[in-house]
């Protein structure tokens, strides 16, 4: 049997077909369709802005008033295309997110279809994009020099402080289980370290190295989750008041900003799986290591077993993804919009214009749109490679094909899809002596035992993935309604100085 399985070799090809295809096709172009963007204006027009300088001081003429001005300066927009965002800043980083994340999830879908013994490659790629959507905005915020970047790294210091509080919570008010998944990885890992013919030890620490790995990650989350949600409550409030937009999408925005509170809502215990399942519904079977974490889908039930609760909050992800992504053409023009006020405020200053600044501005934002483009994006990256990762790894399902099954009467779809249970091997699959020569034929079984033998239980990815998405719309959710209020407030304090600037 070959090393790398077909299935293997097969998501590569796609993978390296999609990165191919960008210099044809760039997926992450196409998301941006029909964008708009505004051109910087001729020489010209600048000049036109400014009345020209006088030899002599008696002869000099007065300055354009705010009106000609305004009608001086016509701004034009032009569509984004295929190569036009190639010269702006991070466009790789965007560009490499979208079609990882892509090519994982098409590699998902088709090994749904599958048969279960065939060996799946989604797996590593839907991690890969997990990595990437995690990794990338901490690239972009700390790779630009600024005081948002300083501000950040308070947030994420503040941040890790009140994961860690959250981690180690005794009444199990939120749904996951870090230290139980400590101990699980630990006892497994000691279990293979002994197969391969090595010494082993146990470590107490396993526990708090998790946490404060945990503690570190969603530190990062709140801090590259600042600015994006500033922004995206600047765009929301402006969106909802503004009359030209319909009430059927203001749904949609009130939609995308109440999502993470959903999402928030369906970990805590006391008012989602508790409020459900029941108090008196038990585990169907012990647990070492998860006791209070396994899934309580037997005993007195209320409505529904924590099993399909947890399978609903699945589907929970993906809506919110979705919902998200919708409104992701909108948030990038609004951004590309932005400079038109600015420049509009710039004009109504009194004396002259200063022409570099307006250039400045219009050329400015446009650089930064993958920053905004991955700052956005990465919360749908984050939830629907969880959401995949969950079904694929911790025995959830979507009960999309279960309803079509047991409701419309379909037999024809595969058992791969359905909700089960899977049973991991309690030893691993090989036995080496300490000491021992490792060949080709040695290492070929390692690797097929180390493929079948994971170090993560189902509810260990339960734990840690349910942590980390818990923590993602937390900090979204609350940090976009403390940019509401400053926002609010803001608005409130630049009027009168606006009103100063242009008498």
């Amino acid at each position: 049997m070959a090393v790398l399985p077909p299935t293997y070799l097969a998501a590569v090809v796609i993978l390296f077909v999609l990165f191919r295809l960008r210099h044809i096709l760039s997926l992450s172009a196409l998301l941006l369709k029909d964008v708009a963007f505004f051109l910087p204006p001729d020489s010209t027009m600048l000049d036109s802005l400014n009345t020209p300088v006088a030899k002599k001081a008696k002869y000099q003429k007065p300055e354009k008033t705010v009106g000609e001005r305004l009608q001086l300066m016509q701004l034009s927009m032009s569509p984004i295309g295929g190569s036009t965002l190639t010269k702006c800043l991070f466009f790789d980083l965007y560009d490499t997110l979208v079609v990882v994340t892509v090519a994982s999830i098409l590699v998902f879908w088709i090994m749904q279809f599958m048969p279960e013994a065939m060996p799946d490659p989604s797996y590593y790629l839907l991690l890969g994009a997990f990595v990437l959507s995690l990794l990338f905005p901490f690239l972009i915020q700390y790779g630009i020099s600024s005081y948002e970047t300083q501000l950040g790294i308070g947030v994420a210091l503040l941040a890790t402080i009140l994961a860690m509080f959250t981690l180690y919570d005794p009444f199990h008010v939120l749904d996951f289980n870090v230290e139980g998944s400590a101990a699980s990885m630990d006892h497994r890992w000691q279990l293979l370290i002994t197969a391969m013919g090595l010494p082993s030890g146990t470590s107490s620490l396993t526990t708090l190295w998790l946490s404060l790995l945990l503690g570190g990650l969603a530190g990062m989350i709140s801090s590259t989750t600042l600015l994006p949600a500033f922004r995206f409550s600047r765009m929301y409030s402006d969106f909802v008041a503004s009359k030209a937009i319909s009430t059927s999408w203001k749904v949609v925005l009130h939609l995308n900003v109440l999502m993470p509170l959903v999402l928030s809502w369906a970990w805590f215990r006391p008012l989602s799986s508790s409020l459900f399942v029941g108090s008196n519904a038990v585990a169907c079977s012990e647990s070492t290591y998860f006791s209070w974490f396994a899934p309580r889908d037997c005993g007195d039930v209320r409505f529904l077993t924590e099993s399909t609760w947890r399978n609903i909050r699945l589907n929970l992800l993906v809506v919110a993804a979705i919902v998200r992504l919708a409104c992701y053409r909108d948030h990038v023009q609004y951004f590309l919009l932005e400079p038109k006020h600015k420049v509009t405020r710039q004009l109504l200053v009194k004396g002259r214009v200063d022409t570099q600044a307006i250039v400045d501005t219009i050329l400015i934002p446009f650089t930064y749109v993958p920053v905004i483009c991955v700052q956005y994006l990465t919360p749908v990256c984050l939830w629907l490679v969880s959401a995949f990762l969950l079904q694929r790894k911790a025995d959830r399902c979507f009960s999309w094909f279960d309803f079509l099954v047991r409701v419309v009467g379909i037999n024809s779809i595969p058992s791969s899809q359905l909700c089960s249970v899977s049973t991991l091997p309690t030893t691993p699959s090989f036995s080496f002596e300490s000491g021992g020569t490792l060949g080709w034929n040695e290492f070929t079984v390692l690797l097929q035992g180390l493929q079948s033998f994971p170090l993560a239980e189902p509810l260990w990815f339960e734990s840690v993935l349910g942590f980390l998405v818990w923590w993602s719309a937390t900090s979204w959710f609350v940090l976009s309604t403390v940019g509401l209020v400053y926002h609010n407030k803001l608005d409130r304090l630049q009027q009168p100085w606006t009103k100063q600037k242009t008498n």
